[in-house]
């Protein structure tokens, strides 16, 4: 990943982050458990948090690392490949959601439904999210703005969204569009420009840092291991004494999880900071590169966009057959599922996204 060789300890956490992102998946497009209250018990919360700061905000901040340490930051290069993720988010959405759906209404011999169909296709998937960022850090690039400048810009992009998200609730094509932008109150927004940009911010911080550092990693993983610890135990310990529920910050609830803020923000660095520390020391140990865990870092992409093709015709299927899953069988069918979208994938040609 660097100049010199890739960094290992990105392939563990897009790993981490792509096996709790299907198994998330599937609990809520197939399962009957109940996201409307907050998780309790160890595995609920062992799941969502797994869905929570190890995946969505890992796979925001590497691609965030990746802008950085790309050969290809030109802004005109960057626009284009913002462009084509949109695309492909769009056609996402078609192929996992509005095709099957109309299927199984014509199985079924109901009428499509609207309200449905408008989830399906204009439901902003974290691909959209990606499309917007490369645009939007193209200018930025343009503008030559700098890297350290961003995070800052990141922050009060975030501020700005949440304000919006207070303020305003648009209805009809004022809904779709600007629920880009920030949360609308409605279904759609799950990663909104301005609430999640600040994430892949740091992650371009951090990737200037290790490309800077790259000769002494060792010391900069340490800091971040040590100083990442220690700030997020006087995190938790404020939230604590301040009886602010610490499950808002990964849980599904309300859809609290999406509706990312500053608070988020912090947690999820933190969280991503002690990750990476410990897969960089843990990969210095393990002398024998992991097949499996170098193949879902370099082809995470394509691995998204196959499990949820999968899990998007299941739901379709789901919704004709009238089944629902436990959340034992949710785990274990999340699991095969990565398993066979890492299959599928290996058997296509290699795609740049």
């Amino acid at each position: 990943m660097t100049a010199s060789k890739r960094q290992v300890e990105f392939d563990y956490a897009k790993t981490i982050a792509i096996i709790f992102m299907v198994i998330i998946h599937v609990i809520e497009e197939i399962s009957a458990v109940d996201l409307d209250v907050l998780p309790s018990g160890f595995w609920e919360n062992f799941i969502q948090f797994g869905a929570g700061p190890l995946a969505a905000p890992m796979f925001v901040f590497a691609m965030g690392v990746g802008m950085v340490l790309s050969r290809h930051q030109e802004p005109i290069q960057l626009f284009k490949r913002g462009v084509k993720l949109w695309i492909v988010a769009m056609a996402l959405n078609i192929c996992r959601n509005v095709i099957p759906d109309l299927i199984a209404c014509l199985i079924s011999g109901t009428a499509p439904v609207w309200d449905t169909l408008r989830y399906d296709l204009f439901n902003i998937d974290i691909l959209h999210f990606s499309g917007l960022a490369f645009m939007l850090t193209a200018l930025f690039r343009k503008l030559k703005v700098p890297v350290l400048a961003l995070v800052p810009i990141g922050i009060i992009m975030q501020a700005v969204g949440n304000e919006l998200s207070l303020a305003f609730r648009p209805t009809g094509i004022g809904e779709i569009l600007l629920s880009y932008i920030f949360n609308t109150g409605g279904d759609l927004s799950c990663f909104p420009l301005l609430l999640w940009y600040a994430t892949l911010t740091i992650g371009m911080l951090a990737g200037t840092l290790l490309q800077k550092y790259k000769d002494n990693l060792d010391r900069i993983y340490k800091i971040g291991f040590y100083g990442g610890s220690a700030l997020l135990i006087g995190y938790v310990a404020a939230c604590h004494y301040y009886e602010l529920d610490i499950r808002f910050l990964h849980a599904l609830y309300e859809n609290a999880f999406y509706k990312q803020t500053f608070f988020h923000f912090l947690y999820n660095t933190l969280i991503v900071m002690i990750e990476l520390s410990l897969f960089y020391f843990i990969s210095k140990r393990v002398k024998k590169d992991i097949a499996f865990v170098d193949f879902c870092g370099k082809n995470l992409t394509t691995i998204y966009v196959v499990q949820w093709l999968i899990i998007g015709w299941i739901s379709s299927i789901r919704d004709v057959l009238h089944f629902e899953l436990g959340l034992e069988l949710s785990v274990a069918i999340g699991v095969a599922i990565v398993g066979v979208s890492a299959l599928i994938t290996r058997l296509l040609p290699r795609i740049k996204w």
